[in-house]
């Protein structure tokens, strides 16, 4: 596949496509990280046939200082490259394990990554695993705008808008406004990496669900509520309601 070489445009342009699998899939990262990866994923064409992807050559994108900039706004341009490098280097050694359910299967991001200091882009490189998710998927697959989480300062908001996109969307396939969807509290534990975090519910209510919930509702275009279900006194699963949000608080201080 040849080299993505898309300049830099306005977030409002910039969507990224992933395999549903991915929404659920266990992976670590910072928010640097994240950001990183929604950068290079908004990079691929996702309407190209999987048929194009070379095994022996996975597409490569290039992130510029710019791009850096504008994911991250308010960013001092004069750190921006070591931030950028510094996401890459760890980026890199991470890997993305898929849900049991979808096959048990680990794979990295990146096969490869190139630093270009004077002319501050990083070009890295995807594996095939992780692109053959990313292009040519002709259904469960869910777009995202940038703009929709810009304003995210969660890693776990970012993951459960990705939920809720897809839940939604789902739904509007069927022509409903509402969209619904449950699931395990271990497979949300799992998708949030938070398999050992948080032993107690009640804990990893307070500290990640109720804080997702409430800054993706705030600040996006969505907004996402909970119900949950009891085995044993034990909560087990989560039921998640999705609807539109008309007037998201884009500047809200929600942390």
């Amino acid at each position: 596949m040849a080299k993505a070489t898309t300049t830099a445009k306005d977030l409002a342009e910039h969507s990224y496509t992933q395999e549903n699998s991915l929404l659920t899939a266990h992976y670590a990262c910072s928010m640097k990280e994240k950001r990183l990866l929604q950068i290079g994923m908004s990079k691929l064409n996702p309407t190209e046939s999987y048929l194009t992807l070379d095994k022996d050559a996975p597409p490569t994108i290039t992130v510029t200082v710019d791009d850096w900039v504008k994911a991250f706004g308010g960013v001092v341009k004069a750190n921006a490259y070591r931030d950028l490098t510094r996401a890459a280097d760890m980026l890199y050694e991470r890997s993305v394990h898929l849900h049991p359910k979808d096959g048990k299967e680990k794979f990295r991001w990146f096969e490869r990554s190139r630093f270009d200091a004077p002319r501050g882009v990083v070009d890295l490189t995807f594996t095939y695993s992780a692109a053959r998710r990313l292009v040519g998927m002709e259904n469960n697959f869910t777009s995202t705008d940038l703009l929709s989480v810009e304003g995210l300062k969660r890693l776990s908001s970012i993951r459960l808008y990705e939920l809720a996109k897809s839940i939604i969307d789902v739904s509007k396939s069927r022509k409903k406004l509402t969209g619904h969807q449950t699931m395990s509290v271990d497979d949300f534990r799992y998708m949030t990496d938070c398999v050992e975090k948080y032993p107690r519910f009640p804990e990893l209510k307070r500290c990640v669900i109720d804080p997702a919930m409430r800054e993706v509702s705030l600040k996006t275009d969505l907004t996402i509520t909970a119900k949950y279900e009891k085995a044993m006194r034990n909560v087990v699963r989560i039921q998640w309601t999705v609807k539109d949000n008309d007037q998201p608080d884009m500047l809200s201080g929600v942390e």
